[in-house]
C-alpha cells in the first residue's frame, strides 16, 4: 500500500509553479497525494 500525502495550499495550484513540481515529484516516487487548495475569490468581482 502506497504512503500517502495531503498538499494543502493557501492559492489556486494555477498560480503555484514550486507547488505543481513538487506534487509531480512526489506521484513518481510512487506516494498517493490529495491536494487542497482555497479559491479565495477575486475582489473586483462584487463591484
Amino acid at each position: 500500500m502506497p504512503e500517502k500525502l495531503l498538499f494543502i495550499s493557501p492559492g489556486n495550484l494555477t498560480v503555484n509553479p514550486r507547488l505543481q513540481k513538487e506534487l509531480k515529484l512526489t506521484v513518481l516516487k510512487g506516494f498517493e497525494i490529495d491536494f487542497v487548495g482555497l479559491f479565495l475569490g477575486n475582489r473586483s468581482e462584487n463591484i
